[in-house]
């Protein structure tokens, strides 16, 4: 189990990577710092009661928007039976070269190996 959460952890933070644009308003502003987002994945694999803390709105509604992006979810299982479970992250929102450049073409997928088919389960209940 802990290994399967490790991983979805390294695709969630290459789902975030991949989705991260910051905001132009924050970049004209030097406007930085830690999002910590809050969330619930629901028996159905859904994201959903999406909650920010940081230090700025335009920082909040880029976090919320990259979650809203994440597929559906295998669903957590506890005896069998899919359950909620909450999951918080932290996005770091720093301004360097690296963090602001633009990408050319569609993001790859992370997620691939975690959709509603996916047998093993990422998640420590």
């Amino acid at each position: 189990m802990e290994k399967d959460l490790k991983c979805f952890q390294k695709k969630i933070n290459k789902h975030i990577a991949a989705s991260f644009i910051y905001p132009k308003e924050a970049l004209e502003n030097n406007i930085e710092g830690v999002v910590q987002i809050m969330m619930t994945i629901t028996e159905e694999g859904r994201i959903t009661d999406v909650r920010t803390r940081g230090p700025h709105p335009l920082l909040e509604a880029e976090a919320v928007r990259i979650m809203s992006l994440l597929p559906k979810f295998s669903p957590a299982l506890k005896d069998g039976l899919p359950v909620a479970i909450p999951y918080s992250i932290p996005i770091t929102f720093r301004l360097s070269s690296s963090l602001t450049k633009s990408r050319s073409g569609p993001p790859e997928d992370p997620f691939e190996d975690f959709y509603e088919t996916q047998p093993s389960r990422p998640y420590k209940n």
